[in-house]
């Protein structure tokens, strides 16, 4: 009988071993994103936004499309809450929003919607809310621009048909979801407006689509899930009393991070100033895994740079993606309030 090669004997030994500890994922090459939010600010009239916004914007536009970003994700707020609210002012920023060369995937803010209620003049919340969905959501399963993703949208859920704009994606097998939590207490009423019924129920669905999407990063073995949306949910509500929209949310994320054996990135706007920090907690403890970052805005048009390398532990690395020619605040290089 002829006795078994050595080497062929640990060939054998090594693919059990392999077959034994489960599939190995290889680890995946790093990719940038880019991240911007509350911008183009401005607005001439009830329909125009003003030329020196859209021309700040388009810089940068043009210098995102040069870096030539895996994607880019806008998280809200295209005008200030106080311009009415215009379809046809929807329509001049998605033609702006096509002109970026690789895909680019926008979730809503308050200003667009929630804030409408401020000028009688143009559309009022509940229709400026469709009039968004109509323009930048006409096929929710695939992003904007000009190379754009394909996504996974709450929409196709039965119990969550409206919410289209929640979508998720996958690169580098790192999970990427927005989630439609908008500024100014995410319409949860107040002495001057606000629908409890409306919040409720789209507060449940962004609660859903944050289980969903932790539930898959899970399964698949991600290193890292990266979230988007308008709201920063440690923002305080105006008005002494009022309850938070918020806390809803962030238990499930406290609940979901804590079950979460890698990175996590949540990546707001509202606050117009880039700002980075580790705010929350699990079970008292700062949570390291997890970090917050609040994107530029208003007047400060510029963005945030995401290198992603998903053979760290880190995950996620973000840095200001600084925009020559548009003009830089004295504070958007500093902000004491969000210091880990």
């Amino acid at each position: 009988m002829t006795r078994p090669n050595r080497r062929w004997i640990r060939a054998v030994t090594a693919l059990a071993i392999v077959i034994s500890a489960g599939p190995i994922r290889a680890s995946a090459a790093p990719f940038e994103f880019m991240a911007i939010g509350d911008m183009p600010y401005g607005a001439t009239d009830s329909v125009t936004p003003s030329p020196q916004d859209l021309q700040g914007f388009d810089r940068l536009i043009d210098a995102i499309n040069r870096r030539v970003p895996a994607f880019t994700v806008h998280v809200g707020d295209i005008k200030k809450g106080s311009a009415p609210c215009q379809r046809r002012y929807f329509e001049i920023i998605r033609v702006h929003f096509d002109r970026f060369a690789d895909a680019m995937i926008y979730t809503p803010g308050d200003n667009e919607w929630t804030d409408c209620y401020r000028s009688p003049a143009g559309l009022q919340p509940q229709a400026a809310l469709e009039a968004v969905r109509a323009v930048f959501f006409s096929d929710p399963r695939q992003s904007l621009g000009r190379r754009p993703l394909p996504l996974v949208t709450q929409g196709d859920r039965a119990a969550y048909r409206a919410f289209v704009e929640n979508a998720r994606w996958q690169q580098g097998g790192v999970v990427f979801a927005t989630l439609h939590v908008v500024g100014e207490n995410d319409n949860l009423p107040d002495t001057a407006a606000g629908d409890i019924a409306e919040q409720t129920q789209r507060s449940a669905a962004a609660r859903a689509w944050l289980a969903e999407t932790f539930s898959l990063a899970r399964q698949s073995g991600a290193p890292g899930v990266a979230l988007f949306m308008q709201a920063d949910p440690w923002q305080l509500p105006r008005g002494s009393g009022r309850e938070s929209a918020y806390t809803g949310l962030l238990l499930a994320l406290e609940r979901e991070v804590a079950a979460f054996q890698g990175a996590v990135l949540l990546v707001h706007g509202d606050g117009h100033t880039y700002c980075i920090n580790h705010p929350l907690r699990v079970k008292g403890r700062v949570a390291g895994s997890f970090t917050r970052v609040q994107v530029f805005g208003d007047g400060a048009v510029h963005g945030v740079l995401v290198v992603v390398d998903p053979g760290t532990p880190q995950v996620f690395f973000p840095s200001t993606f600084i925009v020559e020619g548009n003009p830089i605040r004295a504070e958007d290089s500093r902000c004491p309030e969000y210091r880990p």
